[in-house]
């Protein structure tokens, strides 16, 4: 009976010291590693708003309707509250005023009595007024007959950028101003405001684009001119750019010796988008100029300036009169009228680097 006694107590420890082991680490001699503690990620902090006290906003009368101009008073001070508000600037006080004169508006702004402005480019940029922020939107800079400029008092990078930034959100509410449809009525876009300057300073600006494909490289075709009056728009220059490299600069004045008329300093073209163009006229895998001449009172002129792959540059090359230019057959042909009663049809090929008039036949209506 002892045997067995001792049998089972031997028995009991055992089990006992195998329980044991399951809760031990695998290395006795190591103390387990803590669990690591919870990471809190602190509370984002937001940016404090930035205070404004008062801002003075005066737009040019200029002879514009007086109740738009008292709907304007009224509906954007609390608009452009709240846009800036949204944009982290906080004003307490905005006060909407109208200058009697452009002058007295600009020396508003230079005194500082009026931190934002809006001004007609003319006077801004002749009487130096300010830091430009915006300009009416429009396809080519000279329609931009109106600016939003902040005086340089003011002198807080927050709100000059709120201020930016907001302008094109006010559209419905300045098109009580502007005169304009209520969308996108004024661009904060610097190339644009470039432009503008360069228009007041020069007389000229970039009317008008395109890109042209010569071999491998990509150059683009920049109109330079202004609007002659209130229906036509003229180019007095051609700038080939490459990148930010400018390449050449073709004065239009090129063409005033082809013998069959040039045009004079400045092209006449009813549409900006019409002045220029970039089209393969010697078939030759290599874009050309084309330039919108005049409005005569028979047939629309085009002159051409052709790219010389020796020289890298384009050349002026010839004037075509209503002219159709023919991938397919390699030929340029012109329609044109002589006379109410008589018109004429050419064509032209190019034979060793010349274009040559192979057929001239009359046209009667």
């Amino acid at each position: 009976m002892k045997r067995l006694i001792a049998l089972l107590l031997s028995l009991l420890l055992c089990l006992s010291l195998a329980a044991c082991r399951r809760y031990l680490p695998e290395n006795p001699g190591s103390k387990p590693e803590p669990e690591p503690a919870p990471v809190t990620e602190p509370e984002p902090v937001a940016d404090e708003p930035v205070q404004l006290k008062e801002l003075n906003v005066e737009f040019a009368v200029d002879g514009r309707d007086a109740l738009e101009l008292l709907s304007l008073q009224g509906s954007l001070p609390d608009a452009l509250r709240k846009a800036l508000s949204r944009r982290n600037v906080e004003v307490e006080t905005i006060d909407v005023t109208f200058g009697t004169s452009s002058e007295a508006t600009v020396n508003a702004l230079n005194s500082g009595a009026v931190q934002l402005a809006f001004l007609s480019a003319e006077d801004c940029l002749s009487r130096g007024a300010g830091t430009i922020l915006a300009t009416e939107l429009s396809d080519v800079p000279e329609l931009s007959l109106g600016v939003a400029v902040l005086s340089r008092k003011l002198d807080n990078a927050a709100v000059t950028e709120a201020l930016r930034d907001a302008l094109p959100e006010l559209a419905s509410v300045l098109s009580h101003y502007t005169g304009e449809a209520a969308q996108g009525v004024y661009s904060a876009d610097e190339t644009r405001l470039a432009q503008l300057t360069r228009l007041y300073e020069t007389g000229n600006a970039v009317l008008c684009e395109a890109d042209a494909s010569v071999g491998s490289r990509t150059l683009t075709l920049r109109g330079v001119g202004h609007r002659l009056n209130s229906y036509l728009w003229g180019v007095s220059s051609i700038e080939v750019w490459e990148g930010d490299t400018l390449l050449q600069t073709i004065a239009i004045s090129e063409a005033s010796d082809d013998p069959n008329g040039g045009p004079g300093e400045y092209t006449e073209c009813p549409e900006p988008e019409l002045l220029l163009r970039a089209v393969d006229v010697s078939f030759d895998g290599c874009d050309d100029i084309e330039v919108f001449g005049w409005l005569p009172n028979n047939t629309i002129p085009y002159f051409y300036w052709v790219w010389n792959v020796d020289a890298q540059r384009y050349e002026y090359s010839f004037r075509l009169q209503g002219p159709t230019i023919d991938a397919k057959t390699r030929l340029l042909s012109a329609d044109y009228r002589e006379s109410a009663a008589l018109s004429w049809h050419d064509i032209y090929e190019w034979q060793n680097g010349e274009l040559v008039l192979v057929s001239h036949e009359a046209t009667s209506e």
